[in-house]
């Protein structure tokens, strides 16, 4: 009888134990991402070539706030979902597609679009790059969806003009969510 008393016991340790590490931790202690997108240099880079083609590219930052409750953001990432005029028409046809890191120099440091973000550590993600002397806008993906080359090779979206960029925020340890930018674009 004292045995079956220790292992109800021990089981009922083993359950508490349990919930806290995977329900009531991952409840308070979670990742605290924020977007930030502003009309600065540090958003607005502009880049010289060695060829003497000057480009510019947009881009925000996504932060993972250093809070108490705070926890690193597992395999983070973003894609671009759509893309809308300022009468607000999707620009179709398009398909979803990652965007890119800024942090990496060269493709082989780029093996995924899946990174962490520590607790307190934030990262610029491209969004679009314009190029000196092209009409034109591209999303800043290193794979831009199909659809949208083919359209751009066409030079049928995204002259100038007010666009609408969403963003999904994706990752293994918090919640999904998406943000809205709304830029304008002059030649």
């Amino acid at each position: 009888m004292q045995v079956e008393f220790w292992a109800l016991g021990i089981s009922i340790v083993a359950l508490i134990a349990t919930l806290t590490k995977d329900f009531f931790i991952p409840l308070f202690f979670r990742p605290r991402l924020e977007i930030i997108i502003d009309n600065t240099d540090s958003f607005v880079r502009t880049a010289h070539f060695e060829s003497g083609e000057k480009s510019r590219w947009m881009r925000f930052l996504i932060k993972n706030k250093d809070s108490f409750f705070g926890a690193r953001a597992k395999r983070c990432y973003v894609k671009l979902l759509e893309i809308r005029d300022n009468n607000d028409n999707l620009v179709l046809p398009f398909d979803q597609a990652p965007l890119s890191w800024t942090v990496y120099k060269n493709v082989e440091e780029f093996t995924s679009y899946r990174n962490d973000l520590s607790k307190g550590e934030s990262h610029f993600i491209d969004l679009v790059y314009e190029k000196e002397n092209v009409p034109y806008i591209t999303p800043a993906s290193l794979n831009p969806p199909n659809s949208l080359l083919i359209k751009m090779k066409k030079k049928e979206v995204l002259t100038p003009g007010i666009y609408k960029f969403k963003i999904g925020v994706y990752g293994d340890n918090f919640k999904s969510f998406t943000r809205t930018f709304k830029l304008s674009f002059e030649n």
